[in-house]
């Protein structure tokens, strides 16, 4: 019975050798792999890796050596993940060869070995774990020659600047105390990156490897680290602050502000930046600050002390120091200028030009341009002409209150696109006008009686006249915004005040249909009296017309008419006589006629041209209309805009031939072309005959 124990031992010992046959603590197989379970472990997604971190045990080695290399595990919340299968790959499998995958332990690390094949140069290793791949590879250079036995680290300078440069040598010997070959690879790296930078891999020459490390803008000691082999060694560098060595101006932010109190933007962000010798920006640099401006009651130090003008600041961590500046009620350029001492050297520099401007509409400063100042109204509706406006403030700074409103209205005869519109940054505003219908038509005044009268007597006096008068063709464009009445500011003081003068104006703006500068109310007397005239209604708004109130106005409607020429065809051509005789030697004076019905010349570009069949001619024989959209304001300066005179001459003095026949024609050659797709033309001639002896 004491026999069976002893069999059941000895059966246990033979299988635990048996056993052992197949297993080992270091499992490897010929090429040096480890060997580790393959099984992957199924992670949650409360375990799924985030980052891969690299490192290895050496990070060079010689030929045919062994390195353990180890890829780290973290979660998102930065827990170490064990039980991953972590894949490992090299991109230089002709240098090295490396562990195909291990599963990380407990410290959520995964270890495998790398080994060096018999060829020098860099691998660089990454790592796997399902579709996560580690970010920067790992390097780790292969070496050949005599194994490094001791590196020795400086540096040159050992103290540097923000943004400055230092050398960093690395002195490698062998055991026998003499240089390593040549070649030999030396790592250089730094502890903390947010210090600097720092080539990252040199060769030995003569033993010796260098790097340049250059600072970031961060105060503190760097250590640096070269390792060759096995062996490594380091060398600290302090980084120091620079002091500022200069200023420099940014910006100004608006250049244009308004004037205190008109409601635009009255302020600017002015901002300087502080260096040092290398470009950096200084934090906490000491800055005086001085403004020079238009004395109007700007200021850039709110702070009540009595120095508007003046103000010391301190730069911020990107080196700025900024301040606002504040408009007063005078328009003006206004400049800052911004200091620092260094070593008892003051440096200085200047900003931008800031202009305070940007009031109110003066009414004084207030006018009107108008792209083709006559238009072929009676002819065609549709045709387009275009109306700018063009405001300043009282200052004559045309940088007013941007978006200000300005707003529109015609006379019949043309219409606008839209009532309102706003200006931009430079005080101008447009709209387009078309032709539409035609202008009112107002009672004649004496000027243009007697015109009538002497073109009848002179041209057309058996009839077939104008019918209508020149002002029947103009059309008025009113224009009014909100705005301030000019005054004489006496004292410079940017304000008014009692005993500056000003000039007083109509409190409701009005179209001025019959021209006479002032309103004209219903009268209810049949024409030829002028139409009733359209307002509008201001402050005080009363349902009447209300003229000047003998204040000054800071805040009104301000207005202006601006008059287009309505006109037709020239089809009223004639001449002072029906005929003419020149005798031998002699010449004959003829003066013709050319105008619409409202007796206004045609729209510019309409060509006038005069032929003669026989004799000479001189004179206005040909003329090209210009852009005008005014009439009289006599009837001889009517006149001259219609009339032209031609001279005809016996051109063979003399001779004894008998009179010829001549005939003289008048050629009117009439077009109109715009962007709005008007195309129109017309020839129309009149002949006068003859004789030339």
């Amino acid at each position: 019975m004491r026999s069976k124990p002893i069999v059941l031992f000895v059966l246990f010992v033979f299988c635990m050798s048996f056993a052992g046959c197949f297993t080992s603590d270091n499992p490897a197989d010929e090429s040096g792999t480890v060997t580790t379970d393959t099984t992957d472990r199924v992670l949650g997604t409360d375990v799924t890796p985030t980052v891969i971190s690299l490192s290895a045990s050496q990070d060079s080695i010689p030929f045919n050596s062994t390195t353990q290399v180890m890829a780290t595990l973290y979660d998102k919340t930065g827990t170490l993940i064990p039980g991953a299968k972590v894949t490992f790959s090299i991109d230089r499998p002709d240098l090295a060869s490396i562990t195909t995958s291990a599963v990380s332990g407990e410290a959520g690390v995964a270890t495998v070995n790398f080994t060096s094949r018999e060829i020098s140069g860099e691998v660089q290793i990454s790592a796997t774990v399902g579709t996560l791949t580690s970010g920067t590879p790992k390097t780790i250079v292969i070496y050949d020659g005599v194994t490094p036995h001791s590196i020795t680290v400086s540096s040159n300078p050992t103290a540097v600047v923000f943004g400055g440069t230092a050398t960093v040598t690395a002195t490698v010997l062998d055991t026998l105390g003499n240089s390593v070959t040549n070649g030999t690879q030396v790592v250089f790296e730094i502890n903390n990156s947010n210090f600097g930078t720092i080539t990252g891999i040199a060769t030995t020459n003569a033993g010796i490897a260098t790097a340049t490390f250059e600072a970031s803008n961060m105060p503190g000691v760097v250590s640096i680290s070269a390792s060759a082999g096995s062996i490594n060694s380091s060398v600290d560098i302090t980084i120091l602050d620079a002091p500022a060595s200069s200023i420099e101006f940014v910006s100004a932010e608006p250049s244009v502000i308004s004037l205190a109190g008109s409601g635009g933007n009255e302020t600017s962000m002015i901002q300087f930046k502080v260096k040092d010798s290398s470009g950096v920006p200084v934090e906490g640099e000491v800055v005086s600050i001085i403004m020079q401006g238009p004395n109007g009651g700007e200021y850039i130090d709110s702070s009540g002390d009595g120095t508007p003008k003046t103000i010391v600041i301190s730069s911020n961590a990107s080196g700025i120091a900024k301040v606002i500046l504040n408009s007063g009620s005078v328009a003006g350029p206004v400049t800052v200028t911004a200091s620092i001492t260094v070593d008892e050297k003051t440096m200085s520099v200047n900003s931008s030009v800031v202009s305070i401007g940007g009031g109110v509409p003066s009414a004084k400063r207030f006018t009107a341009g108008i792209e083709r100042l006559n238009v072929p109204g009676f002819e065609y509706v549709g045709a387009l002409t275009k109306i700018t406006t063009f405001m300043a403030d009282r200052f004559g700074n045309y940088n007013i209150l941007n978006g200000t409103t300005v707003s529109f209205a015609t006379e019949t005869g043309l219409s606008i696109d839209t009532a309102d519109v706003t200006t931009n940054e430079n005080g101008v505003a447009s709209v387009i006008a078309r032709t539409q219908n035609v202008p009112e038509d107002v009672a004649p005044l004496a000027w243009e009686s007697i015109l009538r009268a002497y073109i009848l007597a002179n041209f057309f006096p058996s009839g077939n006249a104008p019918t209508g008068n020149p002002r029947d063709g103009l059309s008025s464009i009113l224009i009014y915004t909100k705005g301030e009445e000019h005054f004489d500011d006496n004292n410079a003081n940017g304000m008014f005040d009692t005993g500056d003068s000003f000039i007083d104006s109509f409190d409701d703006p009005f179209c001025d249909y019959n021209d006479d500068r002032t309103y004209t109310a219903f009268t209810g007397v049949s024409p030829p009296a002028d139409p009733a005239e359209l307002y509008i209604d201001s402050e005080p708004t009363n349902g009447i017309w209300d003229g000047k109130n003998g204040v000054w106005d800071s805040n009104k409607n301000i207005f202006l008419n601006v008059p287009i020429l309505v006109t037709g065809e020239p089809t009223f051509i004639s001449a002072d006589t029906g005929s003419f005789a020149v005798p031998d030697g002699g010449s004959a004076t003829i003066t013709f006629y050319v105008s619409d019905e409202n007796m206004n010349p045609p729209v510019a570009g309409t060509r006038i041209t005069v032929s003669l069949t026989e004799g000479d001619l001189d004179g206005e024989i040909e003329q090209t209309f210009k852009e005008i959209n005014w009439v009289g304001p006599d009837w001889t300066d009517q006149l001259d805009q219609l009339t032209y005179t031609v001279v005809v001459r016996d051109a063979q003095p003399g001779d004894i031939a008998a009179p010829k026949l001549s005939k003289l024609t008048i050629t009117v050659n009439w077009s109109w072309t715009d962007d709005g797709g008007a195309n129109l033309s017309s020839t129309h001639k009149y002949n006068i005959t003859g004789t030339v002896d």
